[in-house]
């Protein structure tokens, strides 16, 4: 197809050059008469010769075009039609240099003036027609979007326990995989990595020649191919040998996967490869010539086995405001492509609707409230803040992105949740601060603000998270030498006030909790949270350990290992003995639970 198309553009832009000549050629203007003149005169064949090498030279060039950037070639998209548009302008200034300036002595320089000036206004036009310019409607209510007004944040996110947090950045998780590659990393680097979530149970063989069972539950965790460093590598191998794994909640495990229940890993197809072997040029010729495609991501099925769920997406108003309409997915190491729709991908396929396509639906829907035009009226306007983030609930993979008025660049106006893989969005109204405002909370309300400003510490990116009812910012304190995390901070989404730190997840989630009472406390609000779900027990005290202000409760009735957590300068009583307590919190399944109240009934 690519071949072909070139092959017509060159016929198209050869033809109109010898055309021009040879129409032309017998005449000539008497400027006496102020008439144009017949003679005959013989063809002279350098004319065409000469259309035949220029069409051969916009035949390779088309060629580089098609082949080498792989577009879309459709004329449900623009490509095909810029690369006409430059053959005609082209063809146009080819005339120019053989005639110089022919407007008066050849009519059909006039003629091929006018379609070139037709065609570039037709095409601007339908350009113009397709954008929001004309439908800032349609583009605005693109993405389904469902408002939660007073619903609780549990109701569509579970409370994620700490053990289950995400806690490896993208930058730890390729850092501690680099010092797993061994030989490798002088032939290959580490492609791009997808976080995903993944419910797979297989034998891998390891780099380093170690057999080891990876077993995971809807787990999130970091994926992504070892490419080729130069083209000559590939070249002579041909293949890529592994795949790279990193648990996105454990900075200490993490693979490269050579071979999958013992089977080899061959991986050829990849985005990075070089001639048949890239992707996307892959697809291009086995009948995906004339479709939109995104996403070139790796995931890997219930086997551990590698593909790349690519989408394919059409332009739904002319050549403007693109789709979804499924995926294709690619076996990288057969080549073997199959076409799903949305609703039926498989089970372990998490990114269907690209990250930038997102991004767009949302400022459509922020900006276009008004329509195109709000030159005075920006009241209302919101716009998603930088940076998209992917969360795990029990739903699925979604993406979070905090939304901003457009004149503020610190506080929310709310939050929006969307499937990663069904592109359904939930908008919640909830008045709160940015991740970046959250990020700078944290970085300068600790004791650790001197470290910070040394830059002995740096902070991740914060991730959101549904922390016992609260919507939450999680970010980890990492060491810029040794790239492992030393501690870890949660802040309020809601409440700049209210954030905590600690060594460990499970001390940062008191000291959090702690801060949420204790501002809860003082705003007399504590019991009439609609996020929290309180609970009243009764019980003997079998253990108690003091650690600083925090004290540590073992209650009668309830696991060994579980400890409620209260702190002095929100529940002062806490540090008198008690042989029976009545005491009240926010069930979770974490083994350290903050306690809300603390009442002595027998002392």
């Amino acid at each position: 197809m690519m071949y072909l198309t070139s092959l017509i553009f060159a016929v198209i832009f050869g033809g109109i050059l010898f055309a021009y000549a040879s129409i032309n050629q017998d005449y000539r203007y008497d400027y006496d008469s102020r008439k144009r003149k017949r003679e005959e005169i013989t063809f002279d064949p350098k004319f065409l010769l000469g259309s035949i090498l220029l069409a051969i030279v916009w035949f390779v060039i088309s060629l580089i075009v098609f082949w080498g950037g792989t577009p879309s070639i459709s004329f449900k998209t623009g490509t095909i039609y810029w690369v006409l548009l430059a053959t005609l302008l082209l063809s146009w200034l080819g005339c120019i240099m053989a005639d110089e300036w022919p407007w008066d002595e050849k009519p059909s320089f006039k003629i091929h003036t006018w379609v070139l000036l037709g065609y570039a206004l037709i095409f601007g036009g339908i350009q113009i027609a397709g954008s929001g310019l004309f439908n800032a409607h349609k583009q605005q209510q693109i993405l389904n979007i469902e408002v939660i007004e007073t619903s609780e944040l549990s109701d569509y996110v579970a409370a994620t326990d700490v053990n289950n947090m995400c806690t490896v950045s993208e930058k730890v998780a390729r850092r501690s995989l680099m010092t797993a590659m061994g030989d490798f990393k002088n032939t290959y680097e580490i492609g791009n990595l997808t976080k995903q979530s993944v419910t797979c149970d297989f034998i891998a063989t390891l780099a380093d020649g170690r057999k080891v069972r990876i077993q995971y539950d809807n787990h999130l965790v970091y994926v992504g191919l070892m490419e080729h460093r130069t083209f000559w590598t590939q070249r002579k191998l041909g293949y890529s040998p592994a795949y790279v794994l990193a648990d996105a909640c454990n900075e200490d495990i993490y693979y490269v996967i050579t071979e999958v229940n013992g089977e080899p890993l061959k991986l050829i197809y990849t985005e990075d490869a070089y001639f048949g072997n890239y992707l996307p040029r892959h697809m291009r010729k086995h009948g995906y010539c004339n479709l939109i495609l995104d996403d070139f991501n790796i995931e890997i099925d219930e086997n551990g086995r590698p593909f790349a769920p690519v989408t394919t997406l059409k332009n739904s108003i002319l050549l403007g405001t693109e789709e979804v309409t499924g995926i294709a997915l690619v076996d990288i190491q057969t080549g073997e492509i199959k076409d799903y729709t949305v609703e039926n991908a498989p089970a372990f396929v998490n990114m269907i609707y690209p990250e930038s396509l997102v991004y767009d639906y949302l400022t459509w829907w922020g900006d276009y409230i008004y329509g195109f035009f709000h030159f005075t009226q920006k009241t209302g306007l919101v716009q998603p803040a930088l940076g998209m983030d992917v969360i795990q609930t029990e739903n699925g993979c979604y993406f979070y992105v905090g939304i901003q008025a457009q004149t503020d660049s610190v506080g929310t106006q709310g939050y929006m949740l969307i499937n990663t893989r069904t592109g359904e969005a939930k908008y919640f109204p909830r008045k709160g601060i940015s991740e970046q405002e959250g990020a700078r909370v944290l970085e300068s309300n600790t004791d650790l603000n001197l470290e910070m400003n040394s830059h002995v510490l740096y902070l991740t990116e914060p991730i959101f998270y549904n922390v016992e009812g609260l919507p939450t910012y999680l970010a980890t304190y990492v060491s810029t030498t040794d790239y492992m995390v030393k501690y870890y901070g949660f802040c309020s989404t809601t409440d700049k006030n209210v954030w905590g730190y600690g060594t460990t997840l499970e001390q940062a989630k008191a000291s959090y909790m702690a801060s949420y009472y204790k501002e809860a406390a003082k705003s007399n609000r504590l019991d009439t949270s609609s996020e929290m779900q309180l609970v009243v027990l009764e019980a003997y005290v079998l253990e108690k350990i003091q650690e600083g202000t925090a004290y540590y409760l073992r209650l009668e009735g309830q696991a060994e290992k579980v400890y409620f957590v209260g702190y002095s300068e929100t529940l002062p009583e806490i540090r008198w003995s008690a042989k029976k307590v009545k005491v009240s919190y926010n069930p979770t399944e974490s083994n350290q639970i903050a306690l809300s109240t603390y009442e002595i009934l027998e002392r």
